[in-house]
C-alpha cells in the first residue's frame, strides 16, 4: 500500500487501481517508473487526443498540448519504492500551485476544486521480482464539482485505465528488454 496516498489524500470519491508484474530488480524498475512519460505510447497518445475533447467540456483552462508527467506537481519521491504526483484543478486552484509543499497539497481544501493524487509503488518479495502498483485517487471539495467530475468520470474512467495499463506494460517492456540487452 502506498503510505503517502494515504497520507496526502486520506479522502476522495475516485480512485483507480492497476498494477503489474516485472522481471527486473526494484532499482532498474524504479527507474523506469522515475522516467516514464505518457507519450511513451501510440495508443496512451491516441487515448489523451480522445481525453482532450471529453476534458474540454469539464475543465476551463485546459492548454492545448497533450497531458504530461510534467503538468503534474512531484509531491513524494522515496526511491526505490515509492512517486507520488499531483494535480489541482478547478476554480479554486491556486496560482502557485506548481510550488505547493506536500503539506500544503495535503491541507489545501478550496471550493469548486478537484485534488488528485497519482501514485507509483513498487513491492519485490523475491529477487529480480517486482511488482508496479499505481493508484490514482481524486477528491472534490464540494457537492457541485463532485458532480461535475462524476459525469467526467464516468465518460473518461475506461480511457483513463487503458493509458494506465499501457504505461505500465511499456515500463514492463522497457525495464524487461534493457535485461536481455
Amino acid at each position: 500500500m502506498s503510505k503517502s496516498l494515504n497520507y496526502l489524500l486520506p479522502k476522495y470519491q475516485f480512485k483507480e487501481y492497476h498494477s503489474i508484474f516485472v522481471n527486473g530488480e526494484i532499482n532498474d524498475v524504479f527507474m523506469h517508473v522515475k522516467e516514464m512519460d505518457l507519450s511513451d505510447s501510440k495508443i496512451a497518445c491516441i487515448l489523451m487526443y480522445i481525453w482532450r475533447i471529453v476534458a474540454r467540456f469539464f475543465i476551463n483552462d485546459l492548454s492545448n498540448s497533450n497531458m504530461s508527467v510534467s503538468d503534474f506537481i512531484q509531491l513524494e519521491y522515496l526511491p526505490p519504492f515509492e512517486i507520488s504526483r499531483g494535480l489541482i484543478g478547478g476554480g479554486g486552484k491556486p496560482k502557485n500551485y506548481k510550488k505547493i509543499s506536500p503539506e500544503e497539497f495535503k491541507d489545501f481544501n478550496a471550493k469548486e476544486t478537484i485534488k488528485l493524487v497519482w501514485a507509483f509503488w513498487l513491492s519485490s518479495e523475491l529477487p529480480k521480482k517486482t511488482i508496479i502498483h499505481t493508484e490514482t485517487r481524486v477528491f472534490c471539495s464540494d457537492r457541485p464539482t463532485y458532480i461535475k467530475f462524476l459525469l467526467y468520470w464516468i465518460i473518461i474512467r475506461p480511457w483513463s485505465g487503458l493509458i494506465r495499463i499501457r504505461l505500465l506494460k511499456s515500463i514492463k517492456k522497457k525495464t524487461e528488454l534493457v535485461k536481455i540487452l
